[in-house]
């Protein structure tokens, strides 16, 4: 038997992506709380927030493999 439930978690990853709030997807998903949105969504969230480690990476000048050690600048 096939469910909606893939649907949602597919649903919900691609809201996530798109910058929609976790409150409006925990409205749509009719979760309790925004924690639960937040709970199973969580490995979303960490690929999300690369860019802005790397970000801050760069601005502290990390040597790390951030922007500026991908694209050969110095700083």
């Amino acid at each position: 038997m096939t469910t909606s439930h893939p649907l949602r978690h597919s649903t919900a990853t691609l809201f996530l992506d798109h910058g929609v709030e976790l409150v409006i997807i925990k409205e749509l998903l009719c979760h309790a709380h925004t924690g639960v949105t937040a709970g199973a969504y969580a490995y979303v969230w960490i690929r999300l927030q690369r860019p802005a480690i790397d970000t801050l990476g760069y601005a502290l000048g990390s040597t790390d493999g951030g922007p500026a050690a991908r694209d050969g600048s110095t700083g």
